[in-house]
Order: C-alpha cells, then sequence, then structure tokens
C-alpha cells in the first residue's frame, strides 16, 4: 500500500489542506503544534474511521458542523480514494456515510462498510472489523513513540496480551482457556448423565413385566374379537330382515297414500266434468240470445278530415277577429289625429303656427285612411259571418260520423263477445274430453294399486315388531362385547404408552451412559493431550518470534547507540533489559535519547516480525514514524539515516521538528501555524 495524497476540511487544525504524497521517504516538517500529527491521525481515520482512542470531538475543528477526510492511495495496482465524513449532532460527533472509489468505480457506504472495504483491500484479518482498533495497523505502520514506551515499562503480563494479539497468536490462550471451560462443561455433563442412569436396570426389569402383561392382555383380545365379530353378523343379519319389512311396510303406507290420493283426485275429475258441462249448457243459451252478428269496418279517416276542416275554418277566423282589431284601432288613431290637429293652433315642434290648409289637408287623409278601413271591415264582416255558418255545418258533420262510428264500435264489440263466446265454449267441450280422459286413467291407476296392495301380508307390522325385539337383544349382547374390547384395548394402550415411555426412558439413559463415556474419552484428550500440545505450540511459536524480535531489536538498537559498553536484549517476557559494563540496569535510568533508542529499535523490530508473520498483509511498503528521534543527540541523528536505507521500505513518513532529518528524506512537507491554522509552507 502506497499513500498517493490526503485532502482535510475542518479537521482539527486545518481548514482546508491538500498534501501529495511521494513513493520514498517523506518529512512532516514544522514547529511543535503546527499540526505534523493531525495529518497521522486523519490517515487512520480515513482507513478505519473513529475507535475508542480516536473520537469525532478530538478530529473536527471546534465551531464547524462538517468535515471529511479523503485519502487515496494505491494496492495491489488498484487506485483507491476513501472519503469519510464528520457531522456535529445535538450531543456527540458522528460518521456520516462515506464513499470508496476503486478504478474509479464509486460506491456509497456507511462507515462500517467503509471498514470492511478497507480490511478487505489491506487483506487484514476479518474479526479485526468489530474492534475499536486494529493493532496490526498500530504496531506495523503508526504507533507514537510514547505508545511504544508505555508498552516497555508496563506490566509484563499486559504486554504479553498485546504481543499475542499482535502476532496474531492470542488464540493458543484463548483456546487454553476455553479448553479449561469446555472442561468444566464436560464434567457437569457427566455428572447430570450420571443421575439419568441410575435407575437404568430397575427400568430394564420393569419395561419385561410390561411386555409379558401386554402379551397376556393381547391373547384376550383377541377372543373378545372373535365373539363381536359373530355378534355382529347377527346383528346385521337381523337389521337386514327388520330393513325388508321397513321396505314392505313402508311401501304398504305408500300404496293406502296413493289410494286415498287417487279416490280424491277421482272425485275432483267428475266434479270437474259436472261444472264444465254446467258452463257449456250456460255458453249456448248466451249464445243464442246474441244471435247473428256482422263485424262492421269503419272508415277513421272521415272524422279525422272533419276535424282538420274545422280547425282550419277557426284558423280562418281567428285571422279574421286579428284584422278587425287592427282596422278599429287605425280607425280610433285617425279619429285622434283629426281631433288633435282640429285643436292645434301653434306646431309643438317647431313652434310655428299651424295654418288652415295644413289642418285640412291632415283632415282630409285621416278621413280617407277611416272610410278605408269602415269598407274593409264590411267585407270582413261579411267572410266572418260565412265562415261561422260553414263552422256550423261541418261540426254537425262531425257528431253525425262520430255517432255512425260509435254505433259501430258497439256492434263490433256484440261480435268480440259472440267470438269469445263460442271460443270459451269450444274449450269447454275440450276441458270435457280430457276430464274424461282423467277419470280413466285415475280409475286404471286404482285397479293397479289394489292389485299390488293385495299381495302384502296383512300382518306385517306384528312381524315387524316381534323381529325389532330380537334386534334389540342382539345390540345388547354386541355392547357387551364392544364395552370388553374396548375396555382390553384402553389397558393396551395404556400398557402400550407405559412401555413407549419406558423404552424412550432406557434409550435416554442408555445413550446418557454412551454419552458419558464419550465425555470421558474427550475429557481425558483434552486434559492430557490437547493442552498440553496447545502449550507446546504456544511456546514454540513464541520462541521463533522471540528469536526473530531480539535480533532485530538488538540490530536496531545497536545501530542507534554506538557504545560497545551499552548493550540491549529482551528477556523472555518481551521486556528490554539494558546491560552496561556487565551490570543490568534499568530502562528508567538510561537518558532522553537510549530510551528513545530503545523504543524505536523495538518499534522497528515489532515492524519487522509482523510484516514477517502476516506476509499477505498490504501495508508492509509504509511505514510511519512520529517524533521517533526526540532526545536524539547529532551522531545519534546520523544513525537514523542508515536505519532507515536498511529498512528497504518503499515509503516511509516522518514527523519531525528535527532540522537535521531534512538532510536523509527524499521529500520535505513544511508545516506552520498561523491564526490557529495549519498551513502548508511552500
Amino acid at each position: 500500500m502506497i499513500i498517493k495524497s490526503i485532502r482535510l476540511n475542518n479537521i482539527r487544525s486545518y481548514t482546508s489542506c491538500y498534501l501529495d504524497f511521494p513513493s520514498c521517504s517523506t518529512l512532516l516538517s514544522g514547529n511543535i503544534g503546527s499540526g505534523k500529527s493531525t495529518i497521522l491521525l486523519a490517515i487512520e481515520f480515513a482507513l478505519f474511521g473513529l475507535s475508542t482512542s480516536l473520537t469525532g470531538d478530538s478530529l473536527l475543528r471546534n465551531g464547524e458542523d462538517n468535515g471529511f477526510v479523503e485519502l487515496n492511495f494505491e494496492v495491489d495496482n488498484k487506485k483507491v480514494i476513501i472519503k469519510r465524513v464528520l457531522k456535529r449532532g445535538h450531543d456527540s460527533i458522528t460518521q456520516g456515510n462515506g464513499h470508496i472509489e476503486i478504478n474509479n468505480e464509486i460506491k456509497k457506504l456507511s462507515p462500517l462498510e467503509l471498514k470492511q472495504a478497507v480490511i478487505e483491500l489491506i487483506n487484514y484479518p476479518r474479526e479485526l472489523l468489530t474492534k475499536s482498533k486494529s493493532l496490526i495497523y498500530k504496531y506495523t505502520v503508526y504507533t507514537p513513540q510514547e505508545e511504544i514506551k508505555h508498552i516497555l515499562t508496563g506490566d509484563d503480563e499486559i504486554r504479553l496480551d498485546i504481543l499475542r494479539k499482535v502476532f496474531g497468536i492470542d488464540k493458543y490462550k484463548r483456546v487454553k482457556e476455553n479448553s479449561s471451560i469446555i472442561l468444566n462443561k464436560i464434567r457437569e455433563r457427566k455428572n447430570s448423565f450420571l443421575g439419568i442412569v441410575i435407575d437404568l436396570e430397575e427400568r430394564k426389569s420393569e419395561l419385561a413385566k410390561e411386555e409379558e402383561k401386554q402379551s397376556m392382555i393381547v391373547s384376550r383380545l383377541e377372543e373378545i374379537k372373535q365373539k363381536l365379530a359373530l355378534s355382529n353378523k347377527e346383528v346385521e343379519i337381523k337389521k337386514s330382515e327388520i330393513n325388508e319389512i321397513e321396505a314392505s311396510s313402508i311401501r304398504l303406507k305408500e300404496l293406502n297414500n296413493k289410494l286415498a290420493i287417487n279416490e280424491i283426485q277421482i272425485q275432483n275429475s267428475t266434479d270437474k266434468k259436472k261444472r264444465t258441462e254446467e258452463e257449456i249448457i250456460k255458453k249456448e243459451l248466451q249464445i243464442n240470445e246474441l244471435g247473428d252478428i256482422v263485424f262492421l269496418n269503419l272508415d277513421a279517416t272521415k272524422a279525422l278530415k272533419k276535424a282538420k276542416e274545422i280547425e282550419s275554418i277557426e284558423v280562418e277566423l281567428r285571422t279574421l277577429n286579428g284584422r278587425l282589431s287592427q282596422l278599429k284601432e287605425k280607425e280610433r288613431n285617425s279619429l285622434e289625429i283629426k281631433k288633435s290637429i282640429e285643436s292645434l293652433d301653434i306646431c309643438p315642434l317647431c313652434r310655428q303656427n299651424v295654418s288652415s290648409e295644413h289642418k285640412a289637408t291632415i283632415v282630409n287623409t285621416e278621413n280617407k285612411k277611416i272610410e278605408e278601413a269602415f269598407d274593409e271591415v264590411v267585407s270582413i264582416t261579411a267572410k266572418k259571418a260565412e265562415k261561422e255558418s260553414q263552422l256550423i255545418i261541418v261540426k254537425k258533420e262531425l257528431e253525425n260520423i262520430k255517432a255512425e262510428e260509435k254505433d259501430a264500435e258497439l256492434n263490433n264489440l256484440r261480435f268480440k263477445a259472440l267470438e269469445e263466446k263460442k271460443k270459451t265454449k269450444e274449450e269447454l267441450l275440450n276441458n270435457k274430453l280430457v276430464n274424461i280422459k282423467e277419470i280413466d286413467a285415475l280409475n286404471i291407476e286404482r285397479n293397479k294399486l289394489l292389485e299390488e296392495k293385495g299381495r302384502f301380508d296383512p300382518d306385517i307390522e306384528d312381524s315387524y315388531i316381534r323381529n325389532k325385539k330380537d334386534l334389540e337383544r342382539l345390540i345388547i349382547k354386541q355392547r357387551e362385547f364392544e364395552i370388553a374390547r374396548n375396555s382390553y384395548e384402553v389397558e393396551l394402550r395404556l400398557l402400550h404408552q407405559k412401555k413407549e415411555t419406558l423404552i424412550n426412558e432406557i434409550s435416554k439413559k442408555e445413550s446418557a451412559k454412551k454419552e458419558i463415556q464419550k465425555l470421558s474419552s474427550i475429557e481425558y484428550w483434552l486434559d492430557s493431550s490437547f493442552v498440553n500440545l496447545v502449550e507446546t505450540i504456544e511456546k514454540q511459536v513464541m520462541l521463533r518470534i522471540y528469536a526473530d524480535f531480539n535480533g532485530l531489536f538488538q540490530k536496531w538498537f545497536s545501530m542507534l547507540i554506538d557504545n560497545e559498553n551499552l548493550i540491549a536484549r529482551l528477556n523472555e517476557n518481551f521486556s528490554p533489559l539494558i546491560e552496561q559494563n556487565g551490570h543490568d540496569i534499568a530502562y528508567d535510568y538510561l537518558s532522553g535519547g537510549e530510551k528513545t533508542a530503545c523504543a524505536l529499535a523495538y518499534r522497528l523490530a515489532l515492524n519487522q516480525v509482523i510484516n514477517n508473520l502476516m506476509s499477505n498483509i498490504k501495508t508492509n511498503d509504509l511505514l510511519i514514524l512520529d517524533e521517533p528521534t526526540d532526545g536524539f543527540s547529532d551522531e545519534q541523528l546520523d544513525r537514523m539515516r542508515d536505519v532507515l536505507q536498511d529498512l528497504k521500505i518503499k515509503q516511509i513518513i516522518i514527523v519531525s521538528h528535527e532540522a537535521k532529518v531534512e538532510g536523509f528524506v527524499d521529500h520535505i512537507i513544511r508545516l506552520q501555524k498561523k491564526n490557529h491554522e495549519s498551513l502548508i509552507v511552500t
């Protein structure tokens, strides 16, 4: 894995920052507090998200509601960009959904999904997904120097637990602890099974007695079943005989019912025939009373034509009356004009005198109009009188036509009544024939019913009662056998259930007995062989790791401390032992530079051992060192150059404020803080 660049937005002292990282050794240079360590924390956050040691409160810039980190890196020839987002809520700062881009293909993911994607890319164990921090990253890529010093001086058991987890061999301890738990569970389970098998032989003896009892009941049950089968057969025969008698009795009742119905039907048909004959006589009398009548055809158009003629005359009269009204109005208007003009001296419009000649002209004109109107009134009045006379004549003619039509309709109604009565008479004659046929058919049916009735035993009811009593006696005997059979079957079922219970119980006890034997075998194997084998394997692995770790630690320490009288090595608990002039001295008595050298040697040795053990992880080309030379002398800083060259790691990122470090790195990024904001110095 090689880091290409990183972008920060509102992260700690950075408002907005973009850094490029080459594939070589790079120094993040600047005074204390300039924001160097923030870059390292941002890289860790981009890869793994927030944790208990890396919180949102410690990353998001004060006063800002949002921030993000975008990390660009290469792994296995894949170009990867990962972006993580921080959001300020009411009570806390949390991660929002981010995204990951792999070879230009973008996926939006949740914080946990981003962590899973990163772990898969760099080939870290999947169990790290639910861990609050990645120990492999901490101890192979980036560990603050102070944290290494804390491991060196801490409790031996805590240190060993951390190293077991880092080396991936804590599983051996877990295996031993789990083995102890399993042994306790096995012993508890054995004790529970011992309580189960304690009465196994008693249950076997009880089962044998129940089987003997079952055999006896089965024999008795078979005897009862044979007697019941014979009784069932007798009952069925008797039921069959009764069914035949019942069928005959039912048929006899049916015949009697049919004969009764037949008598009623004959009487009804005879009565109906008599009523029909009476109706025929009545109809013949009515037909004779009506006599011979001929149907008359009526011309309906004559009355219609007269009605239209009346309507036409009435229209003409309305027109003449309207014209008379107009002429009378015209005559009245002319008279009013004459009257007004004769008394008019001055024109109301032009205000001039009206002459006698003008008055005479107007009066003559109006007189002429009155004469013309009078002549027309006389003419119209004559026409009106003529039309009124014509209307009276036509109305009289219409009344005569309607009277003729009424007489014809009455004649035709009598004709229809005559035809209806003749038709009814024909229907009655047909009904009479039908009644005669019905009476004949009913008499034939009555004779057949009487003949069939004569074939039945007259004492059939007494025979039915006798057979019924015989059946009741047989059924009582049958029920006694059934009760006996049911009693034996119930007893047999109870025995069967008890046997099943005993068989299941014995089976469980036998299984428990086998389980005790199996558990005893497992207990012996775990206690005597497996735990010892795990301890041996763990010791062998730890010895191999110890040998590699101790050799690398001594190598880096000797390179950083050029003092033959000061020798460092690791004890069996991976704690550094310092020897000076043949005497052991405590770590706390070392100088500041010597302590830093010891911590750095430990740190580099740990990095190499983990990378060798886990050769498949993809972060073995990256190393981040945070203030690794704190307290170094100039000579130690020179030796630091040799150490970095000896590491042969493609990309090393160093955080330091030592100016001399600039002389042995390939690339320098200078940082400074102005007005509480970290900036890149160009």
